[in-house]
């Protein structure tokens, strides 16, 4: 039984608890249960030219079969018999026919079981296993509990009567591996789109604006100039793009730092210290360059005048 099924059975327990103790499964003398057996194997038999009684024979097989003889009791478990059953249905003929077949084996299999059980065992026999079972390997072994016992059978009891519920849904073994993969694809999605989100925003400090000459090498003049001339035509995103480059040039020219071409923005933010009184100028022009050239965000007229503002307070103009 999965994960899956457990909570839910779990979580029904209080609810039919009373009502599973009083539904007692009766037990079997050693000859009802061949009678069981052969009652059980005819009916599968059936199956073959009716496969769509295989529901009702699987409503009728308990989860186990509880046998007394002699003063032993013991338990058979009918859930390769319950699971075969439920697959019966939807195979095709040829594999129906197989799995009834490996049915009807294990039915023989278990009648030839009673047919052991019913012989009388010899006192040497007798004898010998009471010596194995006082061996230290076998002092732990003990039978389950009233505890166990009671959980078993609630659990088993809402077992049958959810599958008896849900008799069209697909097996649970099979939900819960469906469960399992729908998780594995949500957790992936999510994380796809986390990894894009991120990708979309990543720092612009990792991008470089590479320059085939340093900034200083054109006077910051004619790149103010050039970012006025594409401010007259409507192209704000390039009239920042060279109105930053224009700040980057002053500082340069005048000593700030040495020229390098292959620095990025952020880099030469880093490059002034906090005591400049250059660096808030430019730390505005390089967010404006952050937003507009590289985050794609539409640039207006009034975005290219807070952009000569902070060219104004490094004193370009």
């Amino acid at each position: 039984m999965n994960l899956l099924r457990s909570g839910a059975l779990l979580l029904l327990v209080a609810y039919f608890a009373p009502y599973s103790l009083a539904q007692e499964r009766p037990t079997l003398s050693l000859a009802e249960y061949r009678v069981e057996l052969d009652r059980l194997s005819s009916e599968i038999a059936i199956l073959k030219q009716h496969p769509e009684k295989a529901f009702g024979v699987r409503s009728r097989l308990p989860e186990m079969f509880r046998v007394q003889h002699d003063g032993t009791s013991w338990e058979v478990d009918n859930g390769p018999l319950r699971d075969a059953l439920q697959q019966v249905v939807g195979a095709k003929e040829d594999a129906r026919a197989a799995m009834i077949d490996r049915m009807q084996e294990r039915i023989r299999w278990l009648k030839q079981q009673t047919e052991e059980f019913s012989r009388p065992a010899s006192p040497q026999a007798r004898t010998r296993l009471d010596e194995i079972f006082t061996r230290f390997e076998f002092r732990g072994v003990r039978g389950p509990s009233l505890w166990e016992m009671w959980r078993d059978e609630v659990l088993s009891t809402l077992d049958r009567w959810l599958s008896k519920i849900f008799r069209s849904a697909p097996r649970v073994e099979q939900a819960g591996q469906v469960f399992v993969w729908l998780m594995i694809a949500a957790v992936a999605s999510g994380l796809g789109v986390y990894l894009y989100r991120v990708s979309r925003t990543i720092r612009p400090e990792a991008q470089r604006d590479v320059l085939q000459f340093s900034p200083s090498a054109k006077h910051w003049r004619k790149w103010l100039a050039e970012a006025r001339e594409a401010a007259d035509h409507g192209r704000f995103r390039e009239a920042i793009h060279s109105a930053y480059w224009s700040g980057v040039s002053y500082l340069e020219a005048t000593g700030a730092w040495v020229p390098d071409r292959a620095r990025t923005p952020r880099e030469y933010l880093r490059l002034l210290p906090a005591s400049s009184t250059s660096r808030a100028g430019l730390n505005s022009l390089t967010r404006s360059l952050e937003l507009v050239w590289y985050g794609d965000r539409v640039a207006a007229s009034e975005d290219f005048a807070q952009v000569l503002g902070d060219l104004k307070s490094l004193g370009c103009q």
